[in-house]
């Protein structure tokens, strides 16, 4: 269809990899590989029970593990928020369906916080 974006569009727009450059500073800072962030930042969400699924290659599970046991402070998580603002998505892309995990009131934290 003339005019359409197709989903691979959206996942390579510049936005993403943007955020991705900055969700990368703000592991390498905490001294994390930006697998172990991602996963402690999901595995912190109330309606998240496992954050591994389906590693494919024996290092993409030590990968995984090795955030088992990784805890991110207020300050990673603040950082992470002006990234990616809690219920966002990247500008253009809308491909999610509302969920209601994801909804304000189930939300780990709230959508926004004094600074």
């Amino acid at each position: 269809m003339q005019g359409s974006v197709s989903h691979a569009d959206d996942l390579a727009s510049p936005a993403r990899f943007d955020a991705l450059d900055a969700l990368r500073e703000i592991a390498g800072q905490a001294g994390l590989s930006l697998t172990e962030p991602a996963l402690a930042f999901a595995g912190s969400h109330p309606a998240i029970t496992s954050t591994i699924i389906g590693p494919r290659t024996m290092q993409h599970l030590e990968d995984a593990l090795s955030a088992a046991d990784v805890s991110l402070g207020t300050d990673v998580l603040d950082a992470v928020d002006k990234v990616v603002p809690p219920g966002s998505d990247m500008p253009g892309v809308d491909h999610f369906l509302p969920y209601p995990a994801l909804q304000p009131e189930s939300r780990r934290r709230p959508e926004s916080r004094p600074s």
